[in-house]
């Protein structure tokens, strides 16, 4: 099947014909591939890769490459095994060694991410064990020389690319496009505009398979190439990719200028133990701050913050409010203790409301001395339990109860528990309510262990004692508050091993105390 352009672009002020001659003399003169080079030619069968490898085909013998073609088949349309062997077709009729990566199992959601990186960790996995068997038979001189991956990318994606990042709120030091290398990855099309790759395939009379997904608009990348660049050419007058290209431009002169203040500095605020200073930062001109705050957040999360994001953290960190928290967007969470600003992730373990059915749990019980029935305590697999009432204690997982173990444990005390309580002990999530022993009714559990300057990195590494969530309005809790259990969390009794909620803290002289002991696995077992 021929090709169709989704969209005219302006024609280049370069002939087609002349593409092969300028695509070798960048290869060489901008160091994008080395001679002798190991080239690993990514190629779907669409127009950009199929002209990739012919190009590169020609180059081969001038700068004595090592051609090789890999093609991932990802299974999702009909016409993928159609595409692999026409691919295949391609590699034998240049004599380059053909490879084959088939997606075993589509991913149900996040298709374009996840088989990005499939693809990208497939390609790496390969080039490693080209450039392996190149030294095993050549030596070291051979695994010295150039290895690389080849990507079809051309100007319009590298234009779709910037205004992805403008779309997101990206800062304008971060608007820069593709790298034409970036380690092992090379795209060497990133100067040739995409009618001009169609006009030279279409004057060699060479035929590529056409994607029908690229021409639907279900992806933003999608979007952007099939609405929004044609329009923004029509009212650039063809001028698009100048255009973009001075704003990178400005970008780069801005990030060149942040540096040369950063680098100034008699220290960074950031620190080695991952925190970020904030009387340092704030020290800083206001555009360097916003730059310092952004690499922070990218170094300790791996992902870029849009602009918006970025000045509502400073807002916070110039505020007087020594302790908060702010939720990044991705799952990330960022928070000052004190004077130093730390990112983590949100956590993704804590239990569901239901239990978490992804979680291993083992529960630990005691039978209440003079009492008709029994307090039971479930915990994760990765921590050991010990219940203690008068002279009976009991351990989960280790065999029964035992001497050791009861004269072993310590940890918090709990009064006023009733028989037939079922608690757990989990993370804490959020909802969780926790009453003080100086108030009368419980607040957040988020703003206590803030009141009690436990610092934001820790928070998500605490314990608490909760009750069962299949129990806790079945006459197991009693007389819970309805504020206290609605939410994703509930009603907490302690935060191991410190502090115990007002009405958990003081013996009513009513029920057995129990005291409860909590001890990581991985130190139960040193």
């Amino acid at each position: 099947r021929r090709g169709v352009s989704a969209h005219a672009l302006r024609a280049s002020t370069e002939p087609a014909a002349d593409l092969p001659a300028r695509f070798t003399r960048a290869l060489e003169s901008e160091g994008l591939v080395g001679r002798g080079a190991i080239v690993l030619a990514l190629v779907s069968g669409g127009r950009d890769s199929v002209a990739l490898l012919h190009l590169l085909a020609h180059s081969r013998a001038a700068l004595q490459l090592q051609l090789h073609v890999l093609h991932f088949n990802h299974r999702t349309r009909p016409e993928c095994d159609e595409e692999e062997a026409f691919v295949g077709r391609l590699a034998a009729e240049h004599a380059a060694a053909f490879h084959v990566r088939r997606l075993e199992r589509v991913p149900t959601s996040g298709l374009q991410a996840q088989t990005r990186e499939w693809r990208r960790a497939e390609a790496s996995a390969l080039l490693g064990r080209l450039v392996g068997e190149r030294a095993a038979a050549w030596g070291a001189d051979a695994a010295a020389a150039d290895a690389v991956i080849v990507l079809g990318h051309h100007a319009d994606d590298d234009a779709e690319t910037v205004l992805l990042k403008w779309l997101r709120g990206s800062h304008i030091t971060n608007l820069a496009g593709m790298r034409p290398r970036d380690g092992a990855f090379v795209r060497p099309l990133l100067r040739v505009r995409k009618e001009e790759l169609t006009a030279w395939l279409d004057l060699s009379g060479l035929r590529w398979m056409e994607d029908a997904s690229n021409a639907k608009p279900d992806y933003k990348r999608n979007k952007v190439r099939l609405e929004l660049l044609p329009l923004l050419l029509e009212l650039t007058e063809g001028a698009l990719a100048s255009r973009l290209a001075d704003l990178v431009a400005q970008g780069a002169e801005a990030r060149r200028l942040l540096e040369h203040v950063l680098d100034a500095q008699p220290a960074s605020p950031a620190k080695a133990d991952g925190s970020l200073d904030v009387p340092e930062l704030l020290r800083l001109p206001a555009a360097a701050q916003t730059e310092v705050l952004h690499r922070f957040i990218y170094d300790q999360s791996g992902r870029p913050s849009a602009y918006a994001e970025v000045q509502r953290v400073l807002a916070h960190a110039r505020s007087a409010n020594r302790q908060f928290e702010l939720h990044l967007a991705d799952g990330w969470l960022l928070g000052r203790s004190g004077s130093r600003l730390r990112v983590a992730p949100r956590a993704q373990d804590r239990p569901t409301p239901t239990g978490g059915a992804a979680k291993q749990w083992a529960t630990a019980r005691v039978l209440l001395v003079g009492a008709q029935g029994e307090v039971s305590v479930s915990h994760p697999s990765d921590c050991s339990v010990v219940l203690r009432a008068g002279e009976v204690a009991a351990r989960a997982g280790a065999g029964g109860a035992g001497g050791a173990a009861a004269a072993a444990c310590e940890g918090l005390v709990l009064f006023n528990v009733p028989p037939g309580s079922r608690l757990r002990v989990r993370a804490r999530l959020d909802g969780d309510r926790i009453t003080p022993a100086w108030r009368e009714r419980p607040i957040k559990l988020k703003d206590f262990l803030r009141g009690q300057k436990v610092p934001l990195h820790e928070r998500d590494s605490l314990r608490v004692v909760a009750w069962e969530p299949a129990t806790a309005t079945s006459g197991f809790a009693p007389d819970i508050d309805s504020d206290t259990s609605g939410g994703s969390g509930g009603e907490v009794l302690a935060v191991y091993p410190a502090h115990v909620s007002s009405r958990y803290a003081h013996d009513d002289g009513v029920h057995p105390p129990l005291r409860l002991h909590v001890e990581s696995r991985e130190a139960s077992e040193t």
